[in-house]
């Protein structure tokens, strides 16, 4: 996929490919890894999230698709 497409991509859903789990190690700051987090979520929308640490603001919480 050209990287100009990127952008256009549709989300996945679960009944394509099953379950989807998106493993992160922390959530405290909207900084590198929380902005690809963001990207992935929005790919796979229905994936459930699963995080070792959360005390990710509640006012920043959208990003994660809820």
């Amino acid at each position: 996929m050209a990287p100009t497409e990127i952008g256009r991509l549709p989300s996945r859903r679960a009944d394509e490919f099953g379950r989807v789990a998106v493993v992160h190690e922390w959530l405290t700051t909207y900084a590198g890894s929380e902005r690809v987090l963001e990207q992935i979520l929005k790919i796979w929308s229905e994936a459930d999230l699963f995080c070792v640490v959360d005390f990710f603001p509640d006012a920043q919480r959208s990003i994660l698709q809820g």
